[in-house]
């Protein structure tokens, strides 16, 4: 049941910002590592960081530990691999981290690189071996005349000049959302189609395809995941001509369940998830309305 709640909205907001001071002990910790992340997440408990640098390709993952050990109080970013003390830790506490290649998890996702190796661990490499953004390369044939003239008998005619169709090659830059748990983390590509349980030490637990098998679409513009900060619970929704649609996914099978339809689309709904309800904004007049939708499962 769809219902404008301004203060149920407000109340939320309220509590996400107290949560997101809250989750800066570690986040904010990398910000001032001197290092250039575009996407990061902590778990919960705010034990585990991950992020992604798209300038370096890197995937740095790292774990608060127990151990009065002398360290420094800044990251070493010509390490695969290593610990430090930040500013503000106890002396029985650091953390240890590990840079893997970003793009070692697009050739784990075998349904676009087919005919690729399938290895169970991404490799390693340090934020400074600085290397392009993970990309994919796809090649394609284009014909240079696709009109066949003077075609007779299927075949062209001697006074047709066709030319032999040649490969064309093109590079689509990826994306890559991650989440990060107490002791994994969950690795979705820009298209929504299937997601990676990654180890913190670089092993890869499972992949899973997500199926979407109903309710019956006829378009799909994209689409997106969302994650319940309260109950870790992961939701995907499409985003058709005409509607979003919503389902919870489970995080170990892939299996989707649908949940609702929203009969609209617009642009930046700003979706986000709390203890089962969906909270997302539209532009009314210029003016940004707050708007609150129970998921029930």
């Amino acid at each position: 049941m769809f219902r404008k709640s301004n203060l149920v909205f407000a109340l939320a907001f309220l509590t996400a910002t107290a949560t997101a001071q809250d989750s800066e002990s570690i986040t904010s910790i990398f910000s001032n590592q001197g290092l250039t992340l575009d996407v990061v997440s902590a778990s919960q408990d705010q034990s585990t960081f991950a992020g992604i640098s798209k300038e370096t390709s890197s995937l740095i993952v790292a774990q608060k530990k127990i151990g009065n050990y002398k360290l420094p109080e800044k990251i070493d970013s010509s390490l695969t691999e290593g610990a430090f003390r930040p500013e503000g830790f106890s002396e029985n506490e650091y953390l240890f981290f590990s840079v893997y290649d970003a793009s070692s998890l697009l050739i784990q996702n075998k349904s676009f690189f087919l005919n690729t190796t399938y290895t169970r661990r991404i490799k390693k490499n340090s934020y400074l071996n600085n290397f392009p953004w993970a990309y994919s390369t796809y090649g394609y044939y284009v014909s240079q005349n696709p009109l066949l003239l003077g075609v007779k008998n299927n075949q062209p005619s001697s006074a047709t000049s066709i030319r032999k169709a040649r490969i064309v090659e093109t590079r689509i830059f990826r994306t890559i959302n991650l989440f990060a748990e107490t002791n994994s983390m969950l690795v979705f590509l820009d298209d929504i189609s299937s997601f990676i349980r990654l180890n913190l030490d670089g092993t890869i637990a499972y992949e899973n395809e997500i199926q979407l098998k109903e309710p019956l679409f006829w378009s799909n513009k994209g689409r997106g995941v969302v994650k319940d900060e309260v109950t870790n619970e992961y939701y995907i929704y499409t985003e058709t001509n005409f509607s979003y649609n919503w389902y919870s996914l489970n995080s170990e099978t892939g299996a989707t369940k649908f949940i609702t339809k929203m009969n609209d689309v617009w642009n930046n709904p700003n979706f986000r998830i709390e203890d089962g309800q969906l909270y997302y904004q539209k532009n009314k007049g210029g003016k940004l309305e707050n708007y609150s939708l129970e998921l029930n499962k």
